[in-house]
């Protein structure tokens, strides 16, 4: 459909090709496996990256290019993911059905043509720069406004299914007030939940007590992107300088009642580097294990510590992180489940590997951790490297030889 049923007139018109083409690609997803979530998918796999990449980089979705470098420098997230989410955004406006009318009236209009930006849209798209570095001297900014639709779901309707703006920050305006019911006085409020609107929203403090009170109390009232969407956002503030990062671990108090896998996957994203600085000073490592410890272990009591045969989708992801938080955390019975498996591959009569292949990675490295295993598994893993001829299985072998945390187990 987008780019051989109808073509871009001319190259700065390429995201109508490939932004319509990343964007599809989740609705085959939802028909034909819908148990990995497809569309929450969408936020990590396209959202995140675009909101990364416009934070740093500065150009339109439709640009300008006249020559093969131009043209070359136009693939990258923005043409990609970016466009997918605006696209995501406008059919969030107009609500599926509208949306998905409208778009095959389009394609029937110019299939076998060529088409250009204003031909979908009649309005052109700019946008207020939000940047990392807030408060620089020298941060850009551009000279446009978004006209930003704002959903809105409050405590006394939380119906997070309702996409439709409740009102519109205009390209004119700065601000824009917001009538709230006397049910909804005093307390929360969520702005562009599910991140259907390509924007960050950053609440005021009490605003944000409210939310972390109502996850802590029944998180599931907020929709599981919703949440995601908040952890992301808070510490992305954190990198900018728009909040201390106090505000963000605020929103991981609720974690133990977690298991979406957009969540758990954004949160370790983030907190990677945190976890490798106190993975070196025991005070803090303490810290942080007293701390994320029993949200992972009450996770994993939702979510099921061991992994059926044949089970696929989601929760297999997230089983693999929350097993990879809890053995890197020294908890015990990962360890052990860790070793456990790792012996059964080792006294397997017919030589094959018992190990689910979602969770080698991190049993590997858990059995390696484990100081009951740890020489044994070491040497095991070694001569299995030495003999692995496929390169995917030979990286999880070296991967797992870096686990150890002792040197005589290597000179072993």
């Amino acid at each position: 459909w987008f780019g051989n049923l109808v073509t871009c007139k001319w190259w700065s018109d390429i995201w109508l090709n490939e932004g319509f083409a990343t964007y599809w690609k989740y609705f085959g997803l939802e028909a034909s496996v819908p148990e990995f979530d497809p569309h929450n998918r969408f936020y990590i796999d396209s959202l995140v990256p675009a909101f990364n990449f416009d934070e740093v980089f500065i150009h339109p979705i439709r640009k300008s290019a006249e020559n093969p470098k131009e043209i070359s420098a136009l693939f990258d997230p923005i043409i990609y993911q970016k466009a997918a989410s605006v696209i995501r955004m406008v059919e969030n406006i107009y609500g599926r059905e509208v949306f998905h009318t409208a778009l095959a009236t389009y394609l029937e209009g110019t299939k076998y043509s060529n088409a250009e930006q204003d031909d979908l849209f009649r309005f052109y798209i700019s946008q207020e720069k939000y940047v990392r570095n807030n408060g620089a001297s020298d941060s850009v900014q551009t000279d446009g406004f978004w006209n930003i639709p704002i959903s809105v779901v409050s405590a006394s309707r939380p119906d997070f299914l309702d996409k439709t703006p409740k009102l519109w920050l205009r390209n004119n305006q700065l601000s824009v007030s917001y009538n709230v019911d006397e049910a909804d006085a005093g307390d929360w409020l969520i702005l562009n939940a599910d991140a259907t609107g390509f924007y960050r929203v950053l609440y005021s403090e009490d605003m944000l007590t409210e939310i972390v009170n109502q996850l802590i109390t029944n998180a599931s009232v907020i929709s599981p992107l919703t949440r995601s969407q908040l952890i992301d956002n808070y510490f992305n503030f954190v990198t900018a300088g728009y909040v201390d990062v106090t505000q963000a671990l605020r929103l991981t108090k609720y974690l133990g009642q977690e298991t979406t896998l957009s969540a758990w996957s954004l949160l370790t994203n983030h907190m990677r580097g945190a976890v490798n600085i106190f993975s070196g000073q025991s005070s803090a490592a303490s810290s942080l294990k007293n701390y994320m410890l029993p949200k992972v272990e009450n996770a994993l009591k939702l979510i099921g510590f061991e992994q059926a045969a044949g089970a696929n989708g989601t929760d297999v992801i997230v089983r693999g992180i929350l097993l990879d938080w809890a053995c890197a955390l020294e908890h015990t019975d990962c360890l052990n489940y860790a070793s456990t498996l790792f012996k059964s591959w080792k006294d397997a009569s017919d030589g094959i590997n018992p190990i689910p292949t979602d969770i080698q990675i991190v049993m590997y490295c858990g059995a390696i951790s484990n100081p009951s295993s740890a020489s044994e598994a070491f040497q095991f893993f070694y001569e299995n490297y030495k003999r692995e001829a496929n390169p995917t299985l030979k990286a999880r072998l070296l991967n797992a030889l870096g686990c150890a945390k002792e040197g005589s187990i290597v000179d072993a």
